[in-house]
């Protein structure tokens, strides 16, 4: 089995080498009427490579605008990220027929996209042509996205706003799933780490903590939000690393055919 890439095990801030994919098409209605007219929603999901952090958008369309603007929405909350990687767009030959928003939308990336991504200094890789395992990151994000949607919803058809609240919800829940196994000591099950350590410093479903009234100088709390953050990577790097080095295939040697 292959070394896992440099960006799962940097220490690095989240979303600077992230993951994309498209997952849809959803049911959307344009209002609360009865007959209201039904659309098709889509949702785009971007993975952090070292963090496994998720965050959701939910487009009404597949154009090249729209996901311009998904793009900005996602930077203007996650901060500019270094590096995107994505499907290649030969591996949605077989999903034409059935999506051709989204194959109008991979033949136009070299063009309009690509252009928007150079002024942010943003580079863009495909993972090679039929290799779906090499995307197996962003691919486990959306099989959880979809299993908690679907035990949600089932299949209804709901409106925009009803879809964009419930997929940020899910967010919440996918970045406060523990990286490493819940310890069997109750003590220390408070202390497993999740994505959300590394976005607001815990737990994005935590009940919020009381407010401190004793005054603190802004060096020691500079100091000691310092050492909270080194101490969040330090677990990662002890804890969860050790976890993605543990091969469960083809740990027996065999002749090179």
């Amino acid at each position: 089995m292959a070394p896992l890439p440099a960006e799962r095990v940097a220490i690095n801030k989240p979303f600077n080498v992230t993951g994309l994919d498209f997952a849809g098409p959803f049911v959307c209605k344009t209002s609360l009427l009865k007959r209201a007219q039904t659309t098709k929603g889509y949702l785009c999901i971007f993975v952090c490579f070292a963090t496994k952090a998720t965050h959701l958008e939910f487009l009404s369309s597949m154009s090249v605008n729209h996901f311009i603007a998904t793009l900005q929405r996602f930077i203007a909350r996650r901060g500019t990220p270094h590096t995107l990687c994505s499907d290649n767009a030969k591996t949605f030959v077989s999903a034409t027929r059935k999506m051709h928003e989204l194959a109008k939308l991979l033949e136009s990336l070299p063009s309009d996209v690509t252009c928007f991504l150079s002024n942010y200094g943003i580079n863009w890789k495909f993972i090679p042509p039929y290799t779906p395992h090499h995307g197996g990151l962003w691919e486990a994000a959306i099989k959880s996205t979809k299993m908690l949607l679907y035990r949600c919803i089932g299949d209804k058809a709901l409106t925009y706003e009803e879809f964009d609240t419930i997929f940020t919800h899910i967010e919440s829940i996918l970045n406060s799933q523990p990286l490493t196994e819940l310890s069997s000591q109750p003590a220390e099950a408070t202390s497993v780490l999740t994505p959300g350590h590394f976005l607001v410093g815990g737990p994005l479903t935590a009940p919020p903590q009381p407010i401190e009234t004793k005054e603190i100088l802004s060096t020691r709390r500079w100091r000691h939000c310092n050492q909270m953050t080194q101490f969040f990577w330090s677990q990662w790097s002890k804890e969860y690393l050790c976890t993605l080095m543990n091969h469960t295939k083809w740990k027996v040697t065999e002749r090179n055919l």
